[in-house]
């Protein structure tokens, strides 16, 4: 179509009668408030030039492609469709960005922990070297480091306090005059058997740690009290520990850790350590007398400790099973006796339970059946 007869394709408004076209174009530019004489007297916004020069653009684009109405009403709803779908395309990528920084945080922390243990690590091994060779103060300060990044870091406090320790024994005595008239006390004796004490302690040999600290108490006990306290302390802790999850001796644990508590509060991990052992022993005593209990406080130690075991070598998770098969025997028994009373929902709970703690044989499996299917007619036959 030729440029000439572009103007013949554009829409022209109406033009009423009696009106010239400047009076027609004042008259459409203003509101139809203002037209009908009430309401806001404001006027609409007029239509500006660009807007104008846009439509022609598009009317020409539209008239030179001579495209019949039902293509445009297509062509609209493609464009429509295309938008829906570019819309959706950038919010998945938005959400896939932000999943990628999240689990990019999550593996960026994830690496500086591991690198904070490998670092702890190091210096723990580092101060354990130092110590070997005497060098107590840098050892203490490796220590510090290690406890300071990693503060959890297993047995990085115990070996801090074995640090301090052993760098104040070592440390150049200060000498303070003494009277001429009071002899100097000979502690070459008592010296000796601390400086045994404190190789002991790196040894983690806690016999012959409370052993010459027994030996020096007795023969001079106001020798070092501070220090013979630390090392009491440290010396019962470790040992009630080894006691409690190497030996099997768990009485002798428990007796030993409350024993350290005389010298000063226990850390919360031998606590622990210290409560499964008396949850252990209280199960132990309910054995073949009282199975719900024993598979009460069994059912407390498994998720811990499921290899704790006392002097008979039997793991807690081995007691828990065994306390279980006993305990499902009890349930059936307690069925039958709701059966007898007709209560057949409180005898069907019963077996359900016994089933959970060990498979059932074929006649307590035929008499599960019998008592389901009663329940379902009575569902209300619960025991009072």
């Amino acid at each position: 179509m030729q440029n000439d007869n572009l103007n013949d394709t554009l829409p022209s408004a109406p033009q009423p009668d009696g009106n010239d076209e400047n009076d027609h174009l004042a008259e459409t530019q203003m509101s139809p408030a203002i037209r009908d004489g009430r309401g806001d007297t404001s006027p609409t916004q007029p239509i500006s030039v660009d807007a104008l020069e846009v439509q022609e653009i598009a009317t020409s684009a539209v008239s030179d492609v001579e495209e019949p109405s039902v293509g445009k009403k297509k062509r609209s709803k493609w464009f429509g469709r295309l938008g829906i779908i570019i819309s959706i395309f950038f919010g998945l990528v938005a959400v896939g960005a932000l999943s990628g920084y999240g689990v990019g945080m999550g593996d960026r922390k994830e690496n500086e922990e591991l690198q904070r243990a490998k670092i702890a690590a190091e210096q723990f091994q580092l101060a354990q070297m130092d110590m070997d060779k005497g060098d107590y103060t840098t050892a203490v300060q490796r220590l510090e480091y290690v406890i300071r990044i990693f503060p959890e870091f297993p047995g990085g406090a115990e070996k801090l306090t074995i640090a301090l320790l052993a760098s104040q024994s070592t440390a150049t005595p200060t000498i303070i005059p003494t009277s001429t008239l009071e002899p100097t006390p000979d502690n070459r004796e008592v010296d000796e058997l601390y400086q045994q004490a404190l190789n002991a302690v790196a040894a983690e040999d806690w016999d012959t740690v409370l052993s010459n600290l027994d030996t020096i108490r007795k023969a001079m006990p106001d020798y070092r009290t501070v220090d013979i306290d630390g090392l009491y302390y440290i010396a019962l802790r470790n040992r009630g520990v080894k006691k409690i999850l190497n030996d099997g001796d768990l009485e002798g644990g428990i007796y030993d850790l409350n024993q350290a508590e005389v010298f000063a509060p226990i850390d919360a991990q031998a606590a622990s350590y210290r409560q499964w052992a008396e949850w252990y022993q209280t199960g132990a005593s309910f054995w073949e007398v009282d199975w719900e209990q024993a598979v009460y406080y069994f059912n407390m130690i498994v998720p811990v400790a499921p290899n704790l075991m006392d002097s008979s070598f039997f793991t807690a998770q081995s007691r828990l099973a065994t306390a279980q098969v006993g305990y499902a025997d009890v349930l059936i028994k307690r069925a039958e006796n709701y059966m007898a009373e007709k209560y057949w929902c409180s005898a069907d709970e019963l077996i359900k339970e016994a089933a959970s703690y060990k498979p059932l044989d074929p006649e307590d499996l035929e008499t599960a059946n019998y008592v389901a299917s009663k329940c379902e007619l009575s569902p209300n036959s619960f025991a009072p």
